[in-house]
């Protein structure tokens, strides 16, 4: 299974940042996903391609829509149907979990084997938290030159 489209994070993740239009949008996805109504889903990333990776904005899990398939048990067509639009296997919730250790935990057996990420640079782990490391101090600099240069946000999202 490939995906067959370039996905990336939006990494906006309060709510002010958004206007109310959006944010019902976005509730709509974060909700059809919590409910297992892969149609709407479906639907809705048909709109908007560049949420397949965020959850709601705001809120506490961190679930996308592939980690509410693991958790649902969705059928494998609807977990291959996300992966192909961009979702990526190794997005880790607020507790740290893929999508793969959320079917894990549930028994979801059938869904293991299209949620095992595929690693096509393996990184020693001393090396991969560097990174991380490195890249979250840049991210939280980024974020507060935002704050400060537009104390009160207007942003057109």
């Amino acid at each position: 299974m490939e995906q067959h489209q370039a996905s990336r994070w939006d990494g906006v993740t309060l709510r002010s940042t958004y206007k109310d239009h959006l944010l019902e949008e976005r509730d709509e996805l974060a909700d059809a996903a919590r409910d297992g109504a892969w149609s709407r889903v479906f639907e809705l990333l048909e709109e908007h391609p560049e949420w397949i990776n965020g959850g709601r904005v705001g809120g506490t899990s961190g679930y996308a829509p592939l980690h509410q398939a693991a958790w649902h048990g969705a059928d494998v067509s609807v977990v291959h149907r996300l992966i192909s639009r961009g979702a990526w296997r190794t997005l880790r919730t607020a507790q740290g979990e893929r999508a793969i250790d959320i079917a894990t935990r549930r028994g979801h057996h059938a869904l293991l084997r299209p949620l095992t990420p595929v690693i096509h640079h393996h990184l020693p782990a001393g090396t991969l938290r560097s990174i991380q490391h490195h890249f979250h101090a840049l991210i939280h600099e980024r974020a507060d030159d935002l704050v400060t240069e537009h104390a009160s946000p207007t942003w057109n999202l």
